[in-house]
């Protein structure tokens, strides 16, 4: 199956060829009444195909520059960002551990990014809480610069109202999604990146690759 990308030159190659028969038909069946001499029909019927050929490289090439423009951009996927976890006592004098989600992003690239906005939101079938204030907006990342950021799972979750506890227990699934966006050539990119899932079922909860 062609994808939209692959479909629109076709599309306009279809139709330009469609215009080219149209144009060629009319001028050699009505050229005469328009006082046209044959040579001179012949050679505007050549001159629409040469048109038309030009017109259909055009529409290749700029289909062809978009495309690669974006696989350059998705293939280089400049920032690293990944989830990870680790327990944390609540209190220093008891054993007891809590959850705690920490999202690592690093900038691989050669470049700083001057405006990198970060999106963590948690959903399940029926809510989506998002997260993403936990980041700055707009944020200076500089050329390999590594960071994480923290946060107690159930409490985070808590203020904003979602109870992660009773959701586990109504056998929801809960999922974890990250993306990011920046500007590339003047372009706003938005890159979704690895999807996570809740995985209550061993002796410590933690954040599963979907």
């Amino acid at each position: 199956m062609l994808s939209s990308q692959n479909r629109t030159p076709l599309l306009i190659t279809i139709l330009l060829i469609i215009v080219g028969i149209i144009s060629s038909t009319l001028l050699l069946q009505y050229g005469s009444e328009f006082g046209l001499n044959p040579n001179d029909v012949i050679s505007n019927v050549i001159q629409i195909w040469i048109c038309v050929g030009a017109f259909i490289s055009v529409a290749y090439v700029i289909s062809s520059y978009k495309h690669t423009n974006m696989s350059f951009v998705l293939s280089q996927k400049p920032l690293l960002l990944f989830v990870g976890g680790q327990e944390v006592k609540i209190n220093p004098n008891s054993p007891e551990t809590a959850h705690s989600t920490i999202i690592h992003y690093q900038n691989r690239s050669a470049n700083p990014f001057y405006d990198l906005s970060l999106s963590v939101k948690v959903s399940t079938k029926n809510t989506i809480v998002n997260l993403s204030d936990l980041f700055t907006k707009n944020m200076y990342v500089a050329s390999q610069d590594a960071r994480q950021r923290n946060f107690a799972t159930v409490e985070e979750l808590k203020k904003r109202g979602f109870d992660l506890n009773s959701a586990v227990e109504q056998h929801q699934e809960i999922t974890l999604s990250l993306a990011y966006e920046f500007n590339f050539n003047n372009k706003n990119e938005e890159i979704n990146v690895q999807k996570y899932v809740w995985d209550s079922s061993g002796t410590k909860p933690h954040w599963a690759i979907k």
